[in-house]
């Protein structure tokens, strides 16, 4: 006679299965704000009391260059921590000399047209529209 274990563990296995994909649907912020209540941490600050809670909101000192990618830029707050700026397209390119560069596409006149200031495609535009091109 055959076990059920064998027709058990398909089940098991579909469950758990079903339940990471529900788990990798939910967007983090919500998992993020979900943690932050279930857990009751706030912003905090040391003193001679023990910990309380922040009167003040912390607030962007700068970006840490060394920490950026491609898509990404990671600020300094006056709190001491540091916050992600995660992207969903490009925002930096790697430059001659291989340091991540912001993307600016202010456009330089320059002979015949326009082009943009930095990025690691050149784009020249003509000075008018209406002129047919050469």
């Amino acid at each position: 006679m055959k076990s059920n274990s064998y027709s058990l563990f398909p089940r098991i296995l579909s469950v758990l299965l079903c339940l990471a994909i529900l788990l990798i649907s939910i967007p983090e912020t919500v998992l993020a704000e979900a943690g932050e209540l279930l857990s009751g941490s706030g912003a905090f600050e040391t003193s001679d009391s023990g910990l309380e809670p922040s009167s003040e909101p912390a607030y962007v000192l700068g970006e840490a260059l060394w920490e950026r990618s491609y898509n990404s830029k990671t600020f300094r707050l006056s709190d001491g921590s540091f916050t992600l700026a995660d992207y969903t397209h490009p925002v930096h390119f790697k430059d001659e000399t291989d340091a991540w560069t912001d993307y600016d596409n202010t456009l330089l006149p320059v002979e015949g047209g326009y082009r943009n200031t930095a990025s690691d495609v050149f784009f020249i535009f003509p000075e008018s529209l209406s002129e047919d091109p050469v």
